[in-house]
């Protein structure tokens, strides 16, 4: 029978602990996060940022900003009363309930969307600013490419699956901190945990995020069955924010524990 003397088994130790320090850090189990500095963009952390992903509900970055943009540039208001299309009112669930009303002040829509993800609400602003939706993703596009996010298509307002709809972690960081920069003014709202939507009260689908230890000043959270669970936060600390990733996580819990490792890692630094 072979035996192991003492200074062999110290050996074997000390691999073993040297080969767990170079694992990676636990409660990374999401497909790809990515950490972002939001003041300068340089990526600080990531794995698989590159990775072809569903958007699921961080598609409505884009059409928040679209929609904010056509607010700065005169072309609507958010006291502007939208009329409520057949189309927008009948996208499936989660809703705000747009079938029970005939208009809406776009400021409920922008809530709706920011906070409650509401795809009813996502569609109906997405037709305020362009029309119509098929016009609005085309915008949504044009808008991506300025962005330089060249890994990113959208199909439509809301990110429900749909057969092209993609985009990638370092797309989304990216897309995050346009709308961190251009409208600082409404981050707010995504730091609601639960904000008037006009036909009710919206609770924000990633309420859980703002449980972190660290002080977390927006987010966005998104599911669907194939892209699985998605999210984004600003963080803070100090004068320091950055903007963390997370897509394709398993459960929206191990989601939030992947994104408060990251926040923390990196916030100490």
């Amino acid at each position: 029978m072979l035996r192991i003397g003492s200074q062999a088994k110290q050996l074997l130790l000390a691999i073993t602990v040297l080969g767990s320090l170079l694992l990676p850090s636990p409660g990374r189990s999401g497909e790809a996060q990515v950490v972002m500095d939001a003041e300068s963009g340089a990526i600080l952390f990531e794995k698989n940022g590159e990775a072809a992903m569903g958007p699921a509900g961080l598609a409505k970055l884009m059409t928040l900003y679209l929609a904010l943009e056509a607010i700065r540039e005169g072309h609507l208001s958010m006291k502007d009363q939208i009329q409520i299309s057949e189309n927008a009112a009948s996208e499936p669930p989660v809703v705000l309930g747009l079938k029970e009303v005939e208009t809406l002040e776009l400021r409920y829509l922008v809530r709706a969307t920011a906070v409650g993800g509401a795809n009813d609400a996502a569609t109906a602003l997405a037709e305020a600013v362009a029309g119509s939706e098929a016009e609005f993703v085309g915008m949504m596009n044009a808008k991506a490419e300025t962005f330089g996010m060249k890994d990113t298509h959208f199909t439509n307002a809301h990110g429900l699956t749909e057969e092209g709809i993609t985009t990638t972690a370092l797309d989304i960081a990216v897309l995050f901190r346009a709308l961190n920069d251009d409208f600082p003014q409404y981050m707010n709202i995504l730091a609601r945990r639960s904000t008037d939507a006009g036909v009710g009260s919206v609770q924000h689908t990633g309420r859980r995020l703002f449980d972190m230890r660290d002080h977390i000043s927006a987010a966005k959270s998104g599911y669907t069955r194939e892209a699985k669970f998605t999210a984004v936060v600003l963080a803070e600390r100090d004068s320091r924010q950055l903007i963390v990733v997370g897509l394709g996580g398993d459960s929206s819990l191990q989601l939030k524990r992947d994104i408060e490792n990251l926040v923390r890692e990196w916030l100490a630094e």
